[in-house]
């Protein structure tokens, strides 16, 4: 019988964990120390990255198949229609991380945030979906 994925990426996750908590007596470095997680800020802030992360590629799927089924594009052409999506975070990433040495990170999370929120809702709207 085979195993489910979902198993198998919850060993890899549970493995994850112990190498890192591990990491010191084995004389190497932890690639995430988990003392960090102590601490609400960081705590919040990876939540925050996972759930703008899982949004924004999440998104991406209903794009496309809205593309393809609705509008009767092609994969390719669907596909290079979020070109832009990627070109702008390129372009922008280096923008925004000297940007975060001057202006409080949290700031910059929150109109990163709201820019999505608006963004998609425009979208959405666009295409007449949503409530009503």
């Amino acid at each position: 019988m085979d195993e489910d994925p979902v198993d198998r990426r919850l060993l890899a996750f549970l493995l994850f964990l112990r190498l890192q908590r591990t990491a010191g007596r084995r004389g190497t470095e932890a690639l995430v120390p988990l003392e960090s997680f102590r601490h609400p800020n960081f705590a919040l802030c990876v939540g925050a990255v996972f759930t703008l992360g899982f949004t924004v590629y999440s998104v991406t799927l209903p794009i496309m198949l809205y593309l393809q089924e609705a509008q009767g594009l092609s994969a390719e052409l669907a596909g290079l229609m979020l070109l832009p999506m990627g070109v702008v975070s390129v372009v922008m990433s280096p923008v925004i991380g000297r940007l975060t040495d001057r202006v409080s990170p949290g700031r910059i999370s929150r109109i990163g945030f709201t820019a999505l929120i608006t963004a998609l809702f425009g979208v959405f709207m666009h295409l007449g979906v949503g409530p009503g």
